[in-house]
């Protein structure tokens, strides 16, 4: 370690370089309209539907990009959002392709630490916004609201112990 950089610093420089998932990754952080189970099965074209966790990452905030979230940093904040854990690691590259697809060219894929209700932190990925500020807007995105608008049911949230408190302090469907 250089002696002016802080282990902060280091995992800084980790975090902003390294912006394409390691297909070990079996984490991802989804803060918008893939946080329904239901539609991430249809994205990815998984036989069934993805028990997800609550979580959220820190030094991030959304704006909104028309009726969706646009993930971009800010420090002092953090963002609530699930986290999809894939069970293997035979199709990662389809479902990255799959994930980068529908995100689209103004998003892309980023690694983050994870933090967990019951305090564990992973390393996962997430897609943040990489276009152009300008075109972002404050606002709040609602995932209910998004379900009922595409007639969506609620999303499948994992119940294994220990219970989440994020899931019990703050409705994770309600991003801010």
């Amino acid at each position: 370690m250089a002696p002016h950089q802080t282990p902060t610093a280091l995992q800084d420089e980790e975090r902003s370089t390294r912006t394409s998932p390691d297909p070990s990754d079996r984490l991802c952080f989804f803060y918008g309209s893939l946080m329904d189970s239901g539609h991430i099965a249809s994205v990815l074209d998984l036989v069934k539907e993805p028990d997800l966790r609550p979580a959220r990452i820190h030094g991030y905030r959304t704006m909104q990009k028309g009726p969706f979230p646009a993930l971009v940093r800010a420090n002092n904040s953090a963002v609530s959002g699930m986290v999809y854990r894939r069970d293997s690691e035979a199709d990662v590259e389809d479902q990255i392709a799959g994930l980068s697809n529908y995100e689209g060219e103004s998003y892309g894929r980023h690694r983050v630490p994870i933090r967990f209700g019951d305090g564990s932190l992973e390393w996962g990925w997430t897609f943040i916004w990489i276009g152009d500020e300008k075109e972002l807007r404050e606002g709040a995105w609602d995932l209910e609201a998004w379900q009922r608008l595409w007639g969506r049911r609620n999303t499948v949230v994992s119940e294994s112990p220990p219970v989440d408190r994020y899931a019990v302090e703050e409705a994770p469907n309600r991003i801010q």
